[in-house]
């Protein structure tokens, strides 16, 4: 049954969401996970596949075998070990970014974004107890650049962009919090772009930039469900050292409460504007959420979780990818990816449970 509730998300993912995708979700006569399931909980074998995808399943498998004790962390080892036989081009060393079926490569740009999650997956099997190496250090090294990192291998792709930054900003800091607090330095590196670059008037997060990290006038991109990202993120940077970012939270969060449409959605972009609404952002809504009413006394009830509609397929534990601005399912799979999002939102909501019951106790929260 699909949590109506947010204190239920976390058992709903737990019990229901883990067992499909550790079954139905791994391609036993292939290569790793399968990109996406239809709504039945069927594989789409027919699917390339991301590596990024791949990686973000180590992060939620090696995460719940952390926080529920789960017995996934083998199965996260197994799935990260293929990666790191498959996922390298042969000559060159390029990551790639997607495979066939069996593992053969298909492009391999040695994309940032692909990178930032080798790295986060790297710091959640640290967390979990495992030692997966330091792989993702020398591919990001590759992308080094004079502000910043390249988001690809070659000549200096353009536009830039802040997308592949914020991953890394966030998966910086868990490999710091994995134990290795030199990466902070990279996540600092991330945070200057967003202040002086990212963050546009109003709150708004531009998207895409010039070499010199000029926000372009033509082409522009703002999504909502990114400023949420951000909010968690700048959030979490300041619990986790201690220090101010500079970021005034306020204008994040009233542009994220701007955008929310009366049934309390974030649509995928508000530049260009697109009535469609994913899941994704809705999770990273609901996280922001919690850091806004903790941070700013934000006053919004969670208590009836805000993307259950998504979560009401006729696979258990299963997910809508996208509905419409009426509420109609418009997605035809369930995404992979996705699992990511479900999993941190639910971290959030096991955190807020914590919190309230030290403050039941008569303890002060977690600042």
């Amino acid at each position: 049954m699909s949590p109506a509730r947010a204190e239920a998300l976390p058992g709903w993912f737990r019990d229901e969401a883990l067992p499909l995708w550790r079954g139905a979700g791994f391609d036993d006569a292939g290569f790793g996970v399968f990109e996406a399931l239809d709504h039945e909980g069927r594989p789409l074998p027919d699917a390339p596949k991301r590596l990024r995808v791949q990686l973000r399943q180590v992060f939620v498998l090696a995460t719940a075998a952390r926080v529920w004790g789960t017995g996934d962390l083998p199965r996260a080892e197994q799935l990260f070990a293929a990666v790191l036989e498959r996922g390298f081009e042969p000559g060159s060393g390029a990551l790639a970014s997607l495979l066939a079926r069996d593992g053969t490569i298909l492009a391999a740009p040695h994309d940032l974004y692909d990178v930032a999650f080798l790295l986060l997956a790297e710091a959640a099997l640290k967390r979990a107890g495992t030692e997966p190496g330091e792989t993702g250090a020398e591919a990001l090294a590759r992308l080094r650049a004079p502000r910043g990192w390249r988001e690809r291998l070659g000549e200096p792709a353009l536009p830039r962009g802040q997308n592949a930054h914020m991953h890394l900003f966030e998966a910086a800091m868990a490999k710091a919090e994995a134990g290795d607090e030199a990466w902070l330095a990279v996540a600092e590196e991330c945070l200057a772009l967003f202040r002086e670059a990212f963050l546009g008037p109003g709150g708004a997060v531009r998207e895409f930039f010039d070499a010199e990290w000029r926000p372009l006038s033509s082409g522009q991109r703002v999504e909502p469900g990114h400023v949420a990202e951000w909010i968690v993120l700048i959030d979490e940077w300041e619990r986790l050292t201690g220090r101010a970012t500079g970021v005034d939270l306020g204008p994040l969060w009233r542009f994220v409460e701007r955008e929310t449409g009366p049934d309390g959605l974030l649509p995928d972009a508000s530049e260009p504007r697109e009535e469609s609404r994913r899941l994704w952002p809705q999770t990273e809504r609901f996280r922001a959420a919690r850091v806004a009413a903790r941070r700013l006394g934000a006053a919004e009830d969670l208590s009836a979780l805000p993307f259950a509609p998504y979560l009401a397929t006729p696979a258990r534990g299963g997910w809508f990818d996208r509905l419409d601005a009426s509420g109609r399912v418009t997605s035809s799979a369930m995404p992979a990816s996705t699992a990511y999002h479900i999993a941190l939102a639910c971290l959030a909501e096991m955190d807020h449970q914590g919190a309230a019951t030290e403050n039941a106790n008569g303890r002060s929260p977690e600042p």
